[in-house]
């Protein structure tokens, strides 16, 4: 029992403060996910490489088309976790007020898992259009995972 009246699998994915809910604590085995620590399991489990691509012996130009590629997506991802949030402060609303009925609660999911399909999708298309700038060498090197040197 965990206390603090969550019952034995925690206070779940939409309760209070965002607890463990029932698959406990940590990270997963993916890590903690491409927005770090807090931001739940690492769902796109390294699609975009991480701290690999500065292992690549990279030039300058693909350095700076690279760090445009991740902020845009960044902002990107920012704008849809407010989707997120919306969608969720929705449900929490409906849930608080008695509402929440399985139309209303189907609808909210549906929304959120809408959300992780575009932040899916714009993950795939930034790794393939920072692939796209990278030779065949550093290509394999990625896949490989070797350091550069």
């Amino acid at each position: 029992m965990m206390g603090r009246g969550y019952g034995p699998m925690g206070p779940g994915m939409m309760g209070q403060g965002y607890g463990p809910g029932m698959m406990g604590r940590g990270s997963g085995p993916m890590g903690p996910g491409m927005m770090g620590p807090g931001y739940g399991p690492g769902g796109m489990g390294g699609m975009m490489h991480g701290a690999a691509y500065a292992a690549l012996d990279l030039s300058d130009e693909q350095r700076a088309k690279i760090a445009e590629i991740q902020d845009g997506l960044r902002q990107t991802h920012w704008a849809l976790m407010g989707a997120m949030r919306e969608s969720r402060q929705k449900l929490l609303e409906l849930q608080s007020e008695g509402k929440a009925d399985d139309v209303a609660a189907r609808e909210a999911y549906d929304a959120m898992s809408a959300v992780h399909q575009q932040m899916l999708a714009t993950v795939r298309d930034a790794q393939q259009r920072i692939e796209a700038l990278l030779t065949q060498e550093q290509r394999d090197q990625l896949t490989r995972g070797e350091r550069a040197g």
